[in-house]
C-alpha cells in the first residue's frame, strides 16, 4: 500500500470531505457515525452533509491493505476500485435506482464516497429477517433484476478491469475464486461431507456458461424500505456460475424453514416460492432446456453448500441443536442433488418437516483401527425400545454419505420410529486406515463391531442391515446370524473376478498374470475421496472363493431377505442378484430398479420406499 495514503477517522473525515470540493461542493459537515455492525472489508462512516443547501447523507468507505475484521489476513486496497467498476457496470446491466450512486473514487487513498442508500427510513434485510418479518414483496422484483444481470453478460466471459492495473484485474477475480468460492464458502460441507462432492460442484461450474454476478447477494447487504430494496457492497463482482447467487440469496429465507413460528415459516416458503418462479422464468427464455436443466440442479447444490456453511463453517449461526441437524441433514441431501428432480416443489417444504430425532457421532474400534460413524434416533416415549438399521456402504464409495438413497431411507425410518446407524468401513472418509487395508475379513469384522455396539445398546431391539455392493455382500454373508432381523441388499456383489474383470480389464489382467503381486492397481487416476493409493490388497481377491462360500452357507439357513437391483449395473448383473435372492428362505422379496445403474441415479426415492417398507413390516 502507498505510505502516503491519508487514513481517515471520525476526526480527520470532516477536513477530508471538504476537501474534495471539486467532486461536490460540501459547505458543511454534520453527524459522522463509523459502521461497525456488518462492515468486515473496509471503514465505512455515514455523515451528514450540506450541499447546495441541502442537507443529505453520503457513506464513505475506505480499503487498506488489509480486511479489516482480520488485520492480519493482507488484502490489496484496489479491491474497492473493484467495486466502483462493478457497481459502474450493474448499472448498465439493470436498474440502476437499486445502487448507490458514485459521488466519487479517491485512487490516491482508495477511498469510495457513494449516496446513502439506506437513508433515515431503510430497513437492513437481515435484522428484518431476525425479527420475523420475511419481505415478500420484493422477491419479485429481486428475481427479474437478478435475471437481468446475468443475462447482460450470460456466456459472455466478461470480467471487470481497472485500467490503471491489469495485474491486480488478473489477480483479484482468482482470489474471488480461490479463497471465497473454493475455500471461504465450502468450509462447512467439506467437514461434514467429503470434499470431491463440492469439487465436482466447482468444476461443474466452471464447465459451464458463466455470467457476471454478485457473489454476495446476502440479506446483509440488502435494505428493504416501504415495499422497495436497495443493494450494497460489490466489491466480490466476477465472472462465474449464475446459480451461485440465486442460491446463496435464498439460503437467507430457507434457513427460516424449520422455525417453529408457523406465520414465519409460511412467508419464509411463500419468499423461496415467488423468487424461484420469477428467476427460472425469466433465464429460460434465454437458456437451452439442458442448461435450465443443469442451473436449476446446481441451484440445489449450491444451496447444500450454503447451508452447511451457515451450520458447520465460518458463518456459524446459532440453532436450537434440532434444528440445526436438520438443516444439516438436509442441506446433504441438496448438495447430492436428490431434489432437482422436484425444483421449488420440494424446496419450500423440505426443510419443515417435523421429524425430530437425535444425532450422534459414535466411535468404536475394530482390531486396531478406529471406526466413525452417525447414529440417528427417533425421540423415544416411555422409554419404550425401538428396532436399528445398520447400513453399509460399497467398497471405494465416499462411506456413509455416499448414497444418495441412504438419505431417503433414514428419512423414512426415522418417521416409522426407527433408528439409523450408518458409519465408514476401514480405509474410508474419517475411519481409520487406507483403501489397500481393505480385505474381507476385515469387513467382516467391521460389521461384526457395529452389530455389537447396537446389540450392547439398551434403547434397540431388532436389528437390520442394509448394504450396498461390497456392503451388501458382507451382509449376505452374515445372513444366517441371529442378530439380524432383516436385510436388504442392494446391488450385492457375487463374483468379484466378473466386476473386475469387465470394469478394469487391463488391470485384472496384469495381476493374473503376475499372481505374486500384493496389490490389484485399479487405476493411475483416483477420486478425493479415496484413502492412499488407488489399490486393492490382493487379500480382497484370494480372500473373495471364501466369501462367496460363506454367503452360498448362510443364505438358505436365512429369510426376511429383500435383494434390490439396478437393470443397467455395469458392476453387478440382475442375473447374480436372482441367484442370491433364489437361495434365501420365505418370506423374501427381489425387485428390479429399471433404466438405472449402481447407485439408483434418478431413482433414489424408488429404491429408498421399497427399502424402507421391507424394513418396516419386518421389525416393527
Amino acid at each position: 500500500m502507498d505510505r502516503k495514503q491519508f487514513i481517515i477517522n471520525k476526526k480527520n473525515i470532516g477536513q477530508y470531505l471538504k476537501n474534495q470540493n471539486a467532486n461536490l461542493a460540501i459547505s458543511e459537515v454534520g453527524r459522522i457515525k463509523e459502521i461497525i455492525k456488518n462492515s468486515g472489508s473496509c471503514f465505512i462512516f455515514k455523515v451528514k452533509i450540506k450541499v447546495n443547501n441541502k442537507r443529505r447523507s453520503v457513506i464513505i468507505k475506505q480499503a487498506r491493505d488489509f480486511l479489516k475484521i482480520n488485520p492480519s489476513f493482507k488484502l490489496s486496497p484496489k479491491r474497492l476500485e473493484w467495486e466502483y467498476e462493478a457497481l459502474k457496470y450493474f448499472a448498465l446491466a439493470g436498474n440502476k435506482k437499486v445502487l448507490p450512486e458514485v459521488l466519487w473514487y479517491d485512487d490516491k487513498n482508495y477511498v469510495l464516497a457513494l449516496s446513502d442508500v439506506r437513508g433515515d427510513t431503510g430497513k437492513l434485510l437481515k435484522e428484518e429477517i431476525k425479527k420475523g418479518k420475511l419481505h415478500p414483496e420484493i422477491m419479485k422484483d429481486f428475481a427479474e433484476l437478478l435475471a437481468e444481470w446475468h443475462l447482460f453478460s450470460y456466456n459472455k466471459n466478461i470480467n471487470l478491469s481497472i485500467k490503471s492495473d491489469k495485474r491486480f484485474s488478473k489477480k483479484w477475480p482468482s482470489f474471488l475464486k480461490n479463497e471465497s468460492i473454493n475455500d471461504f464458502y465450502t468450509i462447512g460441507a467439506r467437514k461434514i461431507a467429503v470434499n470431491s462432492i463440492v469439487d465436482e460442484l466447482l468444476e461443474e461450474s466452471r464447465q459451464s456458461p458463466s455470467a457476471m454476478i454478485w457473489l454476495d447477494p446476502l440479506a446483509k447487504n440488502i435494505f428493504t424500505d416501504k415495499g422497495k430494496f436497495k443493494l450494497i457492497d460489490f466489491e466480490t463482482a466476477v465472472n462465474w456460475d449464475i446459480a451461485w447467487d440465486a442460491a446463496l440469496f435464498i439460503s437467507d429465507w430457507v434457513i427460516e424453514l424449520p422455525g417453529a413460528n408457523k406465520k414465519t415459516v409460511a412467508e419464509a416458503k411463500k419468499c423461496v416460492s415467488l423468487f424461484l418462479s420469477v428467476y427460472i422464468k425469466k433465464i429460460s427464455a434465454r437458456l437451452p432446456k439442458t442448461e435450465l436443466l443443469a442451473v436449476e440442479k446446481r441451484i440445489y447444490r449450491y444451496l447444500g453448500v450454503f447451508l452447511l456453511h451457515r451450520t458447520n463453517g465460518v458463518d456459524n449461526y446459532k440453532f436450537k441443536k434440532s434444528t440445526y441437524l436438520r438443516i444439516q441433514r438436509e442441506a446433504l441431501r441438496l448438495l447430492q442433488g436428490l431434489h432437482a428432480n422436484d425444483f421449488a416443489k420440494s424446496l419450500i417444504t423440505l426443510l419443515s418437516i417435523d421429524n425430530d430425532f437425535i444425532q450422534e457421532e459414535i466411535s468404536f474400534k475394530s482390531g486396531k483401527y478406529k471406526l466413525n460413524g452417525i447414529l440417528q434416533t427417533p425421540k423415544i416415549k416411555n422409554n419404550k425400545k425401538i428396532p436399528v438399521v445398520i447400513y453399509l456402504h460399497g467398497g471405494t464409495d465416499r462411506g456413509m454419505l455416499g448414497s444418495p438413497a441412504i438419505f431417503e431411507i433414514s428419512n423414512i425410518l426415522l418417521k416409522q420410529g426407527i433408528a439409523v446407524f450408518r458409519f465408514n468401513f476401514i480405509g474410508t472418509d474419517n475411519s481409520d486406515g487406507l483403501l489397500c487395508d481393505k480385505t474381507w475379513d476385515r469387513f467382516e469384522d467391521n460389521f461384526q463391531q457395529a452389530v455389537n455396539l447396537m446389540k450392547k445398546d439398551s434403547r434397540f431391539s431388532k436389528i437390520g442391515a442394509v448394504g450396498r455392493s461390497f456392503g451388501a455382500t458382507v451382509i449376505a454373508a452374515n445372513a444366517d446370524s441371529q442378530d439380524i432381523e432383516a436385510m436388504v441388499l442392494h446391488n450385492p456383489i457375487f463374483d468379484e473376478w466378473y466386476e473386475f474383470i469387465h470394469l478394469l480389464p487391463e488391470m485384472s489382467k496384469d495381476f493374473m498374470d503376475n499372481p505374486g503381486k500384493k496389490f490389484l492397481i485399479l487405476g493411475t487416476e483416483k477420486s478425493e475421496h479415496i484413502k492412499g493409493d488407488y489399490k486393492f490388497n490382493s487379500k480382497i481377491i484370494k480372500q473373495f472363493p471364501m466369501e462367496k462360500w460363506k454367503i452360498m452357507q448362510a443364505l438358505p439357513k436365512s429369510n426376511n431377505i429383500c435383494v434390490i437391483q439396478a437393470e443397467n449395473d455395469p458392476e453387478t448383473t440382475p442375473e447374480y442378484a436372482k441367484i442370491l435372492y433364489n437361495m434365501a428362505r420365505q418370506p423374501k422379496a427381489y425387485h428390479i430398479i429399471k433404466n438405472t445403474t449402481h447407485k439408483f441415479p434418478g431413482k433414489e426415492k424408488e429404491a429408498a420406499n421399497i427399502t424402507a417398507k421391507w424394513l418396516v413390516a419386518c421389525l416393527k
